[in-house]
């Protein structure tokens, strides 16, 4: 990512509520083509190794409190053929297998 100096960014980031054991982190790293998923303070922590101040996080949940809270599920797409309806499966299962421990942070933060 690139941010010009006295610019703001705002990221929308998959964030581990819990520490999360080995099989589960590779299992999600793998389904969503990450490269880590980091817990609240490990987020905090690389963006200020980046030189990113006034850090602030504007919205937290974790994925199943989020599913409770959302009321769109009645209007749920169906998918299209059956590669798709197998994406969809997976990341069902991961959310519920792992949507406690898994979660989104929203934050904000200026370079200087």
């Amino acid at each position: 990512r690139v941010l010009k100096p006295g610019c703001t960014l705002l990221s929308i980031d998959m964030t581990a509520e819990t520490e999360l054991n080995l099989n589960q982190k590779k299992e999600i790293m793998k389904f969503y083509n990450l490269t880590n998923v980091l817990t609240q303070s490990e987020w905090l922590k690389a963006f200020k190794k980046e030189g990113f101040k006034n850090l602030k996080i504007l919205k937290s949940n974790t994925v199943l409190e989020e599913l409770k809270n959302s009321s769109g599920v009645d209007n749920l797409i169906l998918p299209l053929n059956e590669s798709l309806e197998q994406i969809i499966e997976e990341h069902y299962r991961l959310v519920l297998t792992c949507g406690n421990s898994l979660g989104y942070r929203v934050f904000r933060a200026n370079k200087e």
